[in-house]
């Protein structure tokens, strides 16, 4: 799938809402690589890497990181240490088949199997999501 598709308007795109959660965070001091629930994923110094209750971990570019998560005190932002996503509405389509996304400026490849919802954060930004994720950590927002 090109990224830079939108699933605005597309069969089967609902709007959802990212739930708030706590997460654990820290901020990578050297380049690396994360080891996903869908894939590989690339990050740089600086980025954040997120950890969820369930072992689920995933990288969150600095700048984006900043605009989606809000520390929980005593963490002081932008710092190592508890974090929460503030609730956020996004577009989301369950899949039907495998499917394949390249995260932009060669990140990685994620990979979505039937029953993963695909989830739409704005332009250029799409994350595949578990379908037990999913259910505990987003709502669908009624049309």
């Amino acid at each position: 799938m090109n990224t830079t598709a939108t699933l605005a308007g597309q069969p089967g795109t609902r709007r959802a809402r990212k739930l708030p959660q706590e997460v654990q965070v820290r901020f990578a001091r050297t380049p690396g690589i994360c080891h996903t629930l869908e894939g590989d994923v690339r990050y740089e110094t600086g980025d954040a890497i997120v950890a969820a209750p369930a072992g689920d971990r995933w990288p969150v570019r600095r700048e984006v990181f900043r605009e989606r998560y809000e520390p929980v005190s005593p963490t002081a932002a932008m710092h190592d240490g508890r974090y929460r996503k503030r609730g956020i509405e996004v577009l989301a389509r369950q899949l039907e088949d495998t499917l394949r996304v390249r995260l932009p400026g060669g990140r990685g490849e994620l990979i979505g199997k039937p029953g993963d919802w695909l989830v739409e954060y704005g332009a250029d930004d799409c994350a595949i999501v578990g379908r037990d994720i999913f259910a505990t950590t987003y709502e669908l927002i009624a049309d």
